[in-house]
């Protein structure tokens, strides 16, 4: 009865940390996908990663924090999305002549959004401070998105892919956002939000990110799209976008000049993200975790120095 049951349960946790270890090895060697998102956070600190990924230490009371915020945002961008050409006939995207209606969706759908997303207890007034902040971001998404020089038009919400393999054994997943379409062919561009500060061409390369590299592998596997680049666009605070984009004759144009490369070089990147990825899986089955932040120093906004037991100046 419950007595045994206690009894187990105690006797597990009383376990020897060695016994437990090898317990973990066990689970970690014999995992069979890993999401990018937990790759790339493997790429900035393992120790951080195996807190936030692998322990999953939560919070007793719920509260509306960045992750459930994202949530909600990208839950009412894909209805904007999915809404726009019915509410504004024959229209594929925002411009300037329809802004003003594309204004009034955004901040309806953030509104609905917020109405079946918000599934904790927040009282009134959290809940009114979400949905205005929310509002006021995205009508300046929808406002940027209006001065954009981009032809491409949106194509396809929150794309989901669950095994797509990088080589044989290795298999990720992930949602891409949004993918943005030639409307007379077969070229797309990755976007993918942020609510923080958008990364440039050289961060990619420099820190190892892989979301936009290996959507952009399965933007051509997977959908049968030539990659064009990937953008991460900030939604609020008026931040450019940035990203990994290919210069050529028929570039997508309206973007940080410093983000567009040579093919070879765009190539290498897109390619070097896999080869990353396949060998922090492999760091991950071995049980490869130290506290290794990328460039060698904790990021001030990291709070898991509690847990990794390192000193914060």
């Amino acid at each position: 009865g419950w007595a045994r049951r206690l009894e187990r349960a105690v006797s597990a946790f009383e376990r020897p940390t060695a016994v437990r270890g090898e317990r973990a090895l066990r689970l970690l060697a014999a995992r069979d996908a890993f999401s990018v998102s937990d790759l790339e956070r493997m790429a900035s600190c393992s120790s951080a990663w195996f807190v936030e990924r692998y322990l999953r230490p939560a919070t007793i009371d719920k509260e509306i924090d960045r992750m459930l915020r994202g949530s909600i945002l990208h839950a009412a961008l894909q209805r904007f999305y999915q809404q726009l050409p019915s509410v504004v006939p024959g229209a594929e995207r925002v411009t300037e002549q329809n802004v003003e209606a594309a204004v009034a969706l955004v901040r309806d759908c953030a509104a609905q959004a917020v109405e079946t997303g918000l599934r904790i207890d927040a009282g009134d007034l959290e809940r009114r401070e979400l949905e205005q902040s929310l509002c006021r971001d995205l009508e300046q998404l929808v406002r940027d998105e209006a001065q954009s020089e981009s032809p491409l038009v949106p194509r396809h919400l929150e794309v989901l892919f669950r095994s797509f393999e990088l080589e044989p054994g290795v298999v990720v997943s992930g949602k891409i956002d949004r993918v943005d379409g030639d409307p007379m062919g077969a070229r797309g561009l990755v976007v993918d939000y942020k609510s923080g500060a958008a990364s440039s061409a050289a961060q990619i390369r420099e820190r190892d990110l892989l979301q936009l590299p290996l959507y952009m592998r399965v933007l051509r596997d997977q959908l049968g799209m030539e990659p064009m680049g990937g953008v991460y666009v900030p939604v609020g605070g008026g931040r450019a976008a940035r990203g990994l984009l290919r210069a050529s004759d028929d570039r997508v144009p309206g973007f940080h000049a410093r983000d567009y490369l040579e093919p070879d070089e765009f190539e290498a990147i897109v390619d070097g993200a896999r080869d990353t990825a396949v060998a922090l899986v492999g760091r991950i089955r071995a049980g490869d975790v130290r506290h290794d932040p990328h460039g060698g120093e904790c990021p001030s906004w990291c709070d898991l120095w509690r847990m990794c037991r390192k000193e914060r100046a």
